[in-house]
């Protein structure tokens, strides 16, 4: 936990055991200034269609001054860069927030040499761009593409670099293309709360014409909610931010965005039309795993699972006093449809420690590895998936879920079930037949599991049934019809959209 980083003896290069941004994902966008004053901006050179390396590293780290000093970026700076072919960018990142100036000429205890001279590529001391890709050690080299897709591509050669941009997706293909680039809406979504959220999309025309109209569909949960009918005016590589109705959502959605029909001809490139995103608290089934192996510093980690209600279940306590380097796991069986939240919190504010390091003084031993080594972890999951697999969450983070019961009920049988319209304003017909009597239960439920409205509790005959549903005063949203007998219970989803 403590990074005394300052000591030669102190090397510290992975601190995380998740991975990086995944590859694939769009890469974040920065605007910063580099150690000569010159401000350079990320998405304005990928959109000149160049491939841009960013190399994000420290001054302390041996292996950053290693590979620096292998001359493989000024390499490829001096052959691609602008001084070259012009095909592609380099950056130096500097990650670590405490850095200064001096460090990076050379002139202190925590630098591996002068990083300035004979690099002539921009040096960017920011730790916020090493945060917002979510990087785990030093060095830690991505290649953006310039459709902004981001990839780590390691430690290698010029001619490595330049042979795996080759690689990246053609940017501008054809006369009519229109991308789904990426989500710009609401991602905060608390749990077990009913939030209206303003679903946003960023269009990009990647083709030679301008783009003056597209269709952009709008699904949540699988439904039609919207189609947005674009009209405007982007130049080749443009981007502009749409926006569709306000919508109701509990606890968590998936969007779909599709875009098509580009200046009202076919897309010249479908492979980029369609952008999924799951936003808001993540799904849990009822038996969740928490486990965490500590590092140096056990007396500075603590965590507590807690209920809807703030009330703690488990916690650290449990464990009686924690132990270096040592595997902790606690097994919490739930209940359905419940909010809860699993809260780390680190005294010392740097999350835990994963590495090979000298603690000095320090009087911990490690029981799983070398008396220099403590291999931190945390993870929770449950068989729905991870839902968090990070050490270096500084002086604490909360992990929201709902728990859901995949084998909850047995289903109803009924004959003719049809639920319509749906997509739905102010009225829902409900049909369906049963074969024999049966005491009915009809419920409007909201996407928590929340009761919105108790529709019929009667008997219904042997025959033929129809139930209208008024959904004037319900909100634009995901909800779902549940029919029981008390033993069994058949589901519809019902998009409301006005």
């Amino acid at each position: 936990m403590k990074k005394i980083i300052l000591l030669a003896a102190f090397i510290v290069t992975a601190l995380s055991v998740k991975a990086q941004i995944a590859d694939g994902s769009i890469a974040p966008d920065f605007t910063a200034t580099d150690i000569n004053g010159v401000e350079y901006n990320l998405y304005e050179i990928l959109d000149q269609g160049k491939t841009v390396i960013l190399d994000i590293s420290a001054t302390w780290c041996p292996p950053c001054w290693t590979y620096h000093q292998s001359g493989e970026l000024e390499t490829l700076w001096e052959e691609y860069g602008p001084d070259g072919t012009d095909e592609m960018f380099v950056f130096f990142i500097e990650g670590d927030a405490t850095t200064t100036m001096a460090d990076l000429e050379g002139n202190t205890a925590a630098t591996e040499g002068d990083w300035i001279t004979g690099t002539h590529y921009p040096i960017i001391d920011n730790a916020d761009i090493a945060n917002d890709y979510q990087i785990t050690y030093f060095p830690t080299l991505f290649m953006v593409c310039p459709d902004r897709t981001v990839t780590e591509v390691g430690q290698i050669s010029a001619a490595a670099h330049y042979s795996a941009s080759s690689d990246c997706p053609e940017f501008v293909t054809g006369i009519n293309n229109v991308s789904a680039s990426s989500y710009s809406g609401t991602t905060n979504i608390p749990c077990g709360q009913e939030t209206t959220i303003t679903p946003e999309i960023t269009i990009r025309n990647l083709g030679t014409a301008n783009l003056t109209s597209c269709d952009i569909e709008l699904m949540v949960d699988g439904s039609i909610i919207e189609t947005v009918q674009w009209t405007g005016d982007l130049a080749s590589t443009e981007t502009e931010v749409v926006s569709f109705a306000d919508i109701s959502v509990n606890s968590s959605a998936e969007l779909s965005f599709t875009v098509s029909s580009p200046n009202g001809q076919a897309d010249d490139s479908e492979s980029n039309n369609t952008l999924t995103t799951v936003i808001g608290s993540q799904r849990a089934e009822l038996e969740v795993t928490f486990e965490i192996t500590t590092d140096f510093w056990p007396e500075e980690i603590t965590w507590q699972l807690k209920d809807d209600t703030g009330a703690t279940l488990f916690s650290n306590e449990d464990e009686g006093a924690l132990s270096c380097d040592e595997t902790y796991t606690q097994v919490y069986n739930l209940d359905p449809g419940k909010c809860y939240t699993l809260s780390i919190q680190d005294s010392y504010g740097d999350g835990i420690l994963n590495g090979a390091i000298n603690p000095n003084s320090h009087s911990c031993t490690t029981p799983n590895g070398q008396n220099s080594t403590a291999m931190g972890a945390v993870s929770l999951t449950s068989n729905a998936g991870m839902m968090f697999n990070q050490i270096d969450y500084g002086d604490g983070t909360d992990i929201e879920f709902i728990t859901f019961d995949p084998n909850a009920v047995e289903e109803l049988s009924l004959e003719a079930l049809n639920l319509f319209p749906n997509p739905a304003s102010n009225n829902v017909t409900l049909s369906f037949g049963i074969a024999e009597t049966k005491d009915l239960e009809i419920t409007l439920y909201n996407m928590f599991g929340q009761v919105v409205e108790s529709i019929v509790d009667q008997t219904y005959n042997t025959g033929s049934h129809t139930v209208e549903i008024n959904t004037t005063s319900v909100a634009n949203g995901m909800y779902f019809v549940n029919i029981t007998d008390g033993n069994a219970v058949i589901t519809r989803k019902l998009t409301i959209t006005k």
